[in-house]
């Protein structure tokens, strides 16, 4: 299973997206050493919440249980649409969850 994933990572690895990911790693390096925050690159890793609902009632999550401190909302796919063509080549991996469940998101098939 590894050997799957590194082989599709490793076709997937654009030139681009390999100097996001070494500008991402060298800029946490030099963080690491000079105790300073240094950004060189746009992120390779995304985090998107298609909606923040979830129909779920697990009694350790703020979102199922109701206690979320924030109003329910669904990510317009427009504004997804700009994320990916804003960050899209420089993506190595895409997360469509967050603290919602993304099923209940009508546009999640075009997300």
């Amino acid at each position: 299973m590894k050997e799957v994933v590194a082989h599709r990572l490793a076709r997937s690895l654009s030139p681009r997206r390999a100097s996001s990911v070494a500008l991402a790693a060298g800029s946490y390096v030099a963080s690491v050493i000079s105790r300073r925050v240094h950004l060189w690159s746009q992120p390779a890793v995304l985090m998107v919440e298609p909606t923040n609902r979830c129909n779920l009632r697990c009694p350790q999550c703020h979102t199922g249980s109701g206690r979320i401190d924030r109003p329910y909302a669904r990510l317009p796919f427009s504004q997804f649409r700009t994320l990916i063509d804003e960050l899209g080549d420089r993506l190595v991996y895409l997360l469509l969850f967050n603290q919602g469940e993304p099923f209940l998101h009508p546009q999640l098939p075009d997300f």
